[in-house]
């Protein structure tokens, strides 16, 4: 409807083939990357019980971490400006010390948690200010619109 590229990892793409016009949905193989425009997206393979994707965007000198729902995966390689890291439930592979290992890799401005309960996303919370005081952390509530300002903007 938009006209907007969708990158979806492999496992997905098939079932959105149905809904998407295949010129604009492309799939992001893990340890490539894919430059749309000005927009470049490393495909990251994750640890779950099945192939997972994780994605790591650059655009305009902004980079941008998205964790998906992973356990721990080296990421030293993957510096954000912002990062979505996954800290627990209901993802089998993910924890809030997983989380902080992904935080300190990727070493953002701001994290943003997600995929956790209330006391998981607070025990990243905490182990985040201990490690990264200077880290901004954002624990929204479901379906919460947050704004977000850098430091550098």
């Amino acid at each position: 409807i938009t006209g907007a590229p969708v990158v979806a990892d492999p496992s997905v793409v098939d079932e959105m083939k149905t809904n998407l016009s295949p010129d604009l949905l492309k799939s992001a193989t893990p340890n490539h990357l894919l430059t749309l425009k000005n927009v470049a997206i490393s495909a990251v393979p994750g640890i779950h019980p099945r192939p997972i994707t994780l994605f790591h965007v650059s655009f305009d000198n902004f980079r941008l971490f998205h964790g998906a729902d992973s356990g721990y995966v080296p990421l030293t390689g993957h510096p954000a400006e912002i990062a979505f890291i996954p800290t627990g439930t209901p993802s089998p592979s993910c924890s809030p010390k997983n989380a902080l290992k992904m935080a300190l890799d990727v070493k953002p401005q701001v994290v943003v948690g997600m995929h956790g309960n209330p006391r998981q996303l607070r025990d990243f919370r905490d182990l985040l200010h201990k490690k990264s005081p200077q880290t901004r952390i954002i624990l929204p509530k479901p379906c919460e619109l947050v704004k977000v300002q850098l430091a550098d903007a």
